[in-house]
């Protein structure tokens, strides 16, 4: 049997490379809570409490989070106060807050009396409500056809209106049902021309109907006042969260100045009894267990000055490179990671996780460091597009066009070219998609 030696080149990540990279994606209040789960884990790790803020003019930038945090808490009271003397305080938490809208209608189905078996057949469709506040129907009802057909019409007569609709349509119509006056012409749109309607194509719904399309763009008006999903007012409330920026950019005339808002992050030390414990014990498996904790703690004591030191080298470059921005609150200019990493001498992962998921406050307010990362055309172009630029200048274009001729995506080309912004036609699609806007057959008025 013949052997053969082969070399191979392979890269591996030790556990404090690793260590090293979390740390860096990580936001102020997470490194903060990794702190304090490392502490209890390891004896060794002693957490101090941060130094007060001495800096006057940071601490005069930062009020601003002091006031939410007040009004945050101001606010959590008022709320439990609320609900000492909310009569439904006591009611079971499914029906409070996952099934609100099930319980809502359950409320109003109490009141019906309807006999007992259209009754439970009603407060099943009700619990089978979706988020839309349709009965879709998605599984075999428990009873008879003729038992559902009379709940269903039960539900569909209670609030909000909507309620119980197996589609868009009749949602639609169960609400102009409801509402005051003549809505015939209204009705007969929602029943038989509701794609037209979505397209514009007011001339094919006039010349089916025989009406105007003065009158059918009126109907349209009373049509778009419906809500297509009533059950979303029963979503879930989600608490609110509040962001804590880990940058600030402070502006003194036409001099800017970076600062890290670490000032909650405890600082790491090591405790002194098991220190001390160390150097005195003789008995080896106690020694190389303290040993290898202490090695963990200067490690990642390391590890956070050497995020501290890599966020603000990155920061820098992108404080240069925006600077117009920060000072006037301009136009960005374009930026890539390959920029940031070339200036700060860092590799392009390394800016990527140090942006990662962090925020920076300025004069101009509250940004995501992702956002002043801002693409260009393609390369090769003679002057540099920002692709927000190029979607402003779309969507411009878009707005101001005549609806009864709406633009294509071969014009739209051709007009963004006159203006300096050389696209393909594809990528005027794809842009336009991005924006949320339809093509031109969709946009179109007949």
């Amino acid at each position: 049997m013949d052997m053969e030696l082969i070399q191979r080149q392979s890269q591996t990540v030790s556990p404090q490379l690793a260590q090293t990279m979390k740390l860096l994606q990580m936001n102020a209040l997470e490194l903060k809570a990794y702190l304090e789960e490392v502490s209890m884990e390891n004896p060794v790790v002693e957490l101090e409490a941060p130094e007060p803020e001495e800096d006057d003019s940071v601490l005069e930038a930062l009020s601003w989070l002091r006031q939410k945090d007040l009004d945050g808490g101001l606010r959590e009271e008022t709320a439990a106060d609320e609900e000492q003397d909310d009569p439904m305080a006591n009611l079971p938490a499914r029906y409070r807050e996952e099934e609100s809208l099930s319980f809502f209608v359950r409320c109003q189905l109490a009141a019906l009396r309807l006999p007992p078996q259209v009754d439970r057949a009603a407060r099943w469709i009700a619990d089978n409500l979706d988020e839309n506040g349709w009965y879709a129907r998605g599984q075999k009802p428990p009873f008879p056809p003729e038992i559902e057909a009379e709940a269903l019409r039960a539900v569909q007569g209670l609030e909000p209106a909507g309620v119980g609709a197996p589609d868009l349509r009749d949602c639609l119509l169960l609400q102009l049902e409801r509402q005051p006056g003549d809505h015939a012409l209204a009705k007969a749109i929602v029943a038989d021309h509701l794609e037209d309607l979505a397209r514009n194509h007011f001339h094919h719904i006039a010349k089916a109907l025989g009406v105007s399309q003065e009158k059918v763009r009126r109907a349209r008006e009373e049509i778009v006042a419906l809500d297509p999903r009533p059950g979303r007012a029963f979503d879930t409330p989600r608490a609110t969260e509040y962001i804590r920026p880990d940058i600030l950019v402070i502006r003194d005339g036409e001099r800017l100045s970076l600062r890290l808002l670490e000032q909650d992050i405890p600082r790491l030390q090591l405790n002194e009894y098991y220190c001390t414990m160390l150097k005195q014990t003789d008995q080896a498996d106690v020694s190389a267990y303290l040993q290898e904790k202490v090695r963990q703690a200067r490690w990642l004591r390391q590890s956070i000055r050497q995020r501290h030191d890599t966020i603000l080298r990155c920061m820098e470059v992108i404080l240069d490179i925006q600077r117009r921005f920060f000072l006037t609150g301009g136009e960005l200019a374009p930026m890539a990671l390959q920029d940031v990493a070339a200036r700060a001498g860092v590799h392009e992962s390394t800016v990527s996780r140090a942006v990662r998921g962090k925020y920076l406050q300025c004069a101009h307010g509250l940004y995501p460091l992702s956002r002043f990362f801002v693409r260009t055309l393609a390369e090769g172009a003679q002057t540099q597009v920002t692709v927000d630029a190029v979607k402003d200048r779309l969507a411009s274009l878009i707005a101001g066009e005549d609806r009864r001729k709406p633009l294509s995506d071969q014009q739209l080309c051709r007009l963004l070219g006159q203006c300096g912004m050389e696209i393909s036609r594809r990528t005027v699609a794809k842009y336009r998609a991005e924006l949320g806007l339809p093509p031109a057959t969709g946009r179109r008025e007949l």
